[in-house]
C-alpha cells in the first residue's frame, strides 16, 4: 500500500486536503489511460462520512459498481441506490427468511423475483440496503435453513422453566405494500406465535427498497438515466475521517487566533491509499494477451527495447545510443538468437519494440513494432526514428 494521512486544523480544512489528493489520484490512474471508475462509498470499518473508491472494470473483479449511463452518479454495492419502482400486482414473488442472532424472531422479507436482463441470474435481496434501511434487526444473514433453525429453538425450549417469547416480522419491500395483507394471508405462520409487520423504513416512513440493483433499473440522481452494474477491482480508496480518532485520542493542537491561550481543537483527518501491486496485478490482466505482458509506458520496466539480431550488436549500440534521452531505453544484448529474444519483450511486456536487423543492413531501417496500437510493425529510417518512437509514445 502507499498509505497516507493528513492533519488539518478543522474540517474545512481536511476537505480541501481531501479533494487535492482525490484530484491527485486521478491524475495517477489516468496516467495509466485504461478506463477507471471512482464510486461514492460507504466508509465501514474506517469510519467518517465521506470517502470514494478507484475502481478498475474487470470480468475478473470481486466488487460491484454501479454507474449511470447518463449522469455521473457512481457508487459501490454498499452504498448504491436505485430510482423509484412502481407497485407490483401480480410479479412472482420472492421470501427471504432470516433469524435474529438471539434465535427468538423470525423475520420473512417479500420481495420481487428480478432476473439480471445480463446474466439471466435472478437477483435475490440486497444485504447492505436491508441493514441500512432496519440497523435495528441483528440478524444472522449467513444462517441457511432460517425456518428450520427458528422452530427447532422454539421446540428446545419447550420444557425450559423460563419461557421466552418467539415471534415473526413480515418485512415488505416497497413495491409489494399493497399486497401486504394478500401476502400475509397466502404464506401464514402459526398462530400461536405473535406477529408484526414492517412496511416502510422506520425512521422516514419512506417505502423499502431491498432488493439488489440490476443493469437497467432506474438512476435514484436523475429521471431519465439507467444503471449499469459493473464488475470492477479497487485499487484506491479516500477517506475523510473528521475528529472520529484525534477527539477520543486526545490529538489536538493550540488553535490558532484563540481567545484563550490555551484553547486547544482536535485534529480533522484524512486517510487514502493505492494499493500498489493489486494495481500491478489489475493492469497486468487487463492489458495481457497470450503473448504475455502489455504494460502501460509509465509503469513499464522500459518504454523501448533495442533487439539486435545476431551479428548486428554493434548496429544496435548506435541505435540505443539515438534513442536514449528521447525514451527510457534498454538494449537486449544476451547472447540469444532473435526469435527468443522477440518473444522475451513480448512476455516482459515493453511497450515498444525495435529490430535492429536486415533492414538495417540493407537501408538502415529498423522495425518497430507495437503491440497495443493493433500489433503495428513499420519499417523506419534510422534519422526518422526517435521522432516516430516518440509519437507512438504519445499515443500510449
Amino acid at each position: 500500500m502507499k498509505d497516507l494521512y493528513t492533519f488539518d486544523l478543522d474540517d474545512t480544512a481536511a476537505l480541501e486536503t481531501y479533494h487535492s489528493v482525490k484530484e491527485a489520484y486521478n491524475n495517477i490512474f489516468k496516467e495509466l489511460k485504461i478506463k477507471y471508475l471512482v464510486a461514492e462509498a460507504d466508509s465501514g470499518a474506517m469510519g467518517g462520512n465521506y470517502s470514494h473508491e478507484f475502481h478498475f472494470a474487470t470480468a475478473v473483479g470481486e466488487d460491484n459498481i454501479i454507474s449511470c449511463n447518463k449522469c455521473s452518479y457512481v457508487a459501490n454495492e454498499e452504498l448504491a441506490e436505485k430510482g423509484s419502482r412502481p407497485r407490483i400486482t401480480d410479479a412472482p414473488i420472492g421470501i427471504s427468511c432470516f433469524i435474529s442472532n438471539d434465535g427468538l424472531s423470525l423475520m420473512k422479507v417479500y420481495h420481487e423475483k428480478r432476473t439480471d436482463p445480463e446474466s439471466g441470474e435472478t437477483a435475490g435481496l440486497n444485504v447492505h440496503a436491508f441493514k441500512k434501511a432496519l440497523p435495528s434487526l441483528d440478524l444472522d444473514f449467513g444462517l441457511e435453513e432460517a425456518v428450520k433453525n427458528w422452530l427447532d429453538n422454539q421446540k428446545s425450549q419447550s420444557n425450559a422453566k423460563t419461557k421466552q417469547t418467539f415471534s415473526t416480522t413480515h418485512i415488505f419491500d416497497g413495491p409489494l405494500v399493497s399486497r401486504a395483507e394478500e401476502l400475509r394471508e397466502t404464506y401464514a405462520d402459526d398462530p400461536t406465535v405473535s406477529t408484526a409487520d414492517i412496511t416502510g423504513n422506520p425512521k422516514t416512513g419512506e417505502p423499502l427498497d431491498l432488493t439488489s440493483i440490476l443493469s437497467g433499473d432506474g438512476c435514484p440522481r436523475c429521471e431519465t438515466g439507467h444503471l449499469s452494474v459493473q464488475k470492477a477491482v479497487e485499487l484506491g480508496h479516500t477517506f475523510h475521517l473528521g475528529t472520529r480518532y484525534s477527539e477520543p485520542l486526545g490529538a489536538v493542537v493550540a488553535a490558532p487566533h484563540a481567545a484563550a491561550k490555551d484553547q486547544r481543537v482536535p485534529l480533522s483527518m484524512g486517510c487514502h491509499g493505492i494499493g500498489i501491486t493489486r494495481m500491478i496485478a489489475a493492469v497486468s490482466s487487463i492489458l495481457a494477451d497470450s503473448k504475455g505482458l502489455n504494460w502501460p509506458r509509465v509503469i513499464a520496466p522500459y518504454e523501448v527495447v533495442v533487439v539486435p539480431r545476431k551479428g548486428n550488436e554493434a548496429d544496435a549500440e548506435v541505435v540505443y545510443d539515438a534513442l536514449t534521452g528521447k525514451a527510457d531505453t534498454t538494449l537486449d544484448d544476451r547472447k540469444h538468437d532473435l526469435p527468443w529474444k522477440l518473444n522475451d519483450a513480448d512476455l516482459i511486456g515493453y511497450p515498444i519494440v525495435v529490430v535492429v536487423g536486415r533492414g538495417w543492413t540493407q537501408c538502415r531501417k529498423c522495425e518497430v513494432q507495437c503491440r497495443r496500437l493493433g500489433n503495428l510493425k513499420e519499417e523506419v529510417a534510422y534519422d526518422d526514428l526517435p521522432g516516430f518512437v516518440a509519437g507512438l509514445l504519445e499515443k500510449l
